[in-house]
């Protein structure tokens, strides 16, 4: 089994195991931060406000980098696709706006 294979497992109030199987390394706080080039408390701050999903490991915060990744997308403010109207209007190609630069 790959070391990095992680399997939390715990038991429901009925007696029955449930778990999720972990195959990507989590990562830090600090990791986190260094990526999105932040502090480590606003990480934390956006963990406690629960916009960034995080599990806690003892006394350290560990993030999915699939939840890093939903976090990135539902903050960012650069469409990754053109809007169906924008491409009509003159100038306008492929979501990006031509200056004639």
């Amino acid at each position: 089994m790959d070391r990095r294979v992680r399997e939390f497992v715990s038991l429901s109030p009925d007696g029955r195991i449930w778990g999720e199987i972990i195959t990507e390394p989590l990562l830090t706080v600090a990791q986190v931060a260094a990526t999105l080039q932040i502090r480590e408390k606003l990480v934390r701050n956006h963990i406690k406000e629960k916009r960034l999903k995080a599990v806690k490991i003892g006394k350290y915060w560990r993030i999915k980098p699939e939840d890093l990744h939903g976090f990135i997308e539902g903050n960012s403010s650069i469409r990754t696709e053109a809007h169906p109207h924008l491409s009509e209007r003159s100038g306008v190609e492929d979501g990006l706006i031509n200056t004639g630069a």
